[in-house]
């Protein structure tokens, strides 16, 4: 049922990344995505703010979002990285740091049961620090 949470090395994934090319997940998934996230840190009562292009679709912006980028507060890093890494739809970046922003993948999809999902897609999320 997906892949479960694990760690990954973020050179291998820019690797795989530049061999797909511009490929854009559908809006579904990456909503999806960001439900799940917000649900993930409203319960674990995280101070978080989406950013970048979320806002903008609010808004009514019609362009098509390749990630998502999530502010957080630095002093969660720990308690963060602890509720990710235990959830089986993430997979975190080896090495993180604390004081820089890092990406995780969100996997979304039919396998997990997502809303108007008709393919499994991993979502890139950026997480920014508080403070940069």
């Amino acid at each position: 049922m997906g892949k479960p949470a694990a760690y990954y090395n973020s050179d291998d994934f820019n690797k795989y990344k530049k061999t797909q090319g511009k490929c854009i997940p559908p809006r579904s998934n990456v909503l999806a995505a960001a439900c799940h996230i917000q649900a993930l840190f409203d319960t674990k009562r995280f101070t978080y703010g989406f950013l970048g292009g979320l806002p903008m679709l609010c808004m009514g912006y019609k362009r098509e979002m390749p990630d998502l980028h999530v502010a957080y507060d630095d002093r969660d890093f720990d308690r963060l990285t602890a509720k990710l890494g235990s959830d089986r739809r993430v997979r975190l970046p080896t090495g993180m740091n604390p004081l820089l922003p890092f990406k995780i993948l969100v996997w979304t999809g039919p396998d997990y049961k997502d809303l108007g999902c008709a393919v499994n897609a991993s979502i890139e999320l950026d997480l920014i620090p508080s403070g940069l």
